[in-house]
């Protein structure tokens, strides 16, 4: 589905300035409170029903109802229904222009509709409006991975390391980025690190499979993290440039074989491969 994870955390620390100097309404209940009820409703299609009816709500402020078309839009974008998605995002901008979440969720809403070029204006918005966003930059980055815009997306990706270290696409985008950039061991290093942090996560692996799937041979991605762990065994810089040169790789192989002449200088063998 793209890039956005939930946004009632995010949105729980938005109620609070969206109500301020609001009365008490019905049912016994603050606005607030009732915000928060429905942000924490576990059915979205319930959610979305019980957000609209507060929406008619008299004495809301824009902040309020921009909230609350963020709440339905995140609910429908969760529901596979992108378009009734960018509605509510796009009617919650209406009334906020400067809501960086309503831009984030407009701009995830455009990936899954293949707009591309406008989903890239939302999220620079949104990463402009907060830039503290890891997820927004993690969106960014995504895109320019797949628009084939390496330096971006490196630039992009590196903002989300910083911001949240544990981000998985963070490490193994960055490491997409650097391989098509000619860098192979920040590409192992990055994608090394993705995978320690989620070994199963399907949008490292879709990219493997999608940009760079000789460079990322398993075998090969094996030994070279091995041999990026323990940089001083010659044996395990022997291995990957060995599977490297199996794959039809002599340029990766020769730059393999350079780390393994370092570790063992005297040794024949590695000579030969890097003479190769």
């Amino acid at each position: 589905m793209g890039f956005m994870p939930p946004l009632k955390t995010l949105a729980f620390a938005w109620i609070l300035a969206a109500t301020a100097g609001l009365a008490p309404i019905a049912r016994g209940q603050s606005l607030e409170e009732r915000l928060r009820d429905v942000l924490e409703l576990p059915d979205l299609k319930t959610r979305i029903e019980r957000a609209g009816e507060l929406l008619s709500e008299p004495g809301l402020t824009d902040a309020a109802k921009a909230l609350l078309h963020v709440t339905r839009g995140s609910a429908w974008r969760r529901l596979d229904q992108p378009a009734d998605a960018r509605r509510a995002f796009e009617a919650a901008i209406g009334l906020e222009g400067n809501n960086a979440l309503a831009h984030y969720g407009r701009g995830a809403c455009l990936v899954d509709l293949d707009e591309l070029s406008e989903a890239e204006a939302s999220l620079a918005r949104s990463a402009q409006l907060d830039p503290r966003h890891a997820p927004t930059h993690a969106a960014l980055g995504g895109l320019y991975l797949v628009r084939m815009r390496w330096s971006d997306a490196l630039e992009s990706l590196e903002t989300v390391r910083e911001l949240d270290p544990s981000n998985v696409r963070g490490w193994s985008g960055a490491g997409i980025a650097h391989a098509a950039l000619g860098q192979p061991f920040d590409a192992w290093r990055g994608l090394a690190r993705g995978r320690e942090l989620d070994p199963e996560h399907e949008w490292t692996r879709s990219l493997e499979s999608r940009l760079a799937p000789t460079l990322f041979d398993s075998a090969a991605f094996d030994a070279v993290v091995e041999a990026l762990e323990h940089p001083e065994r010659s044996a395990a810089w022997q291995r990957a440039s060995d599977r490297f040169q199996a794959v039809g790789e002599p340029l990766y192989a020769t730059s393999l074989a350079r780390r393994w002449v370092a570790a063992r200088p005297a040794d024949r063998t590695a000579q030969r491969q890097l003479l190769a």
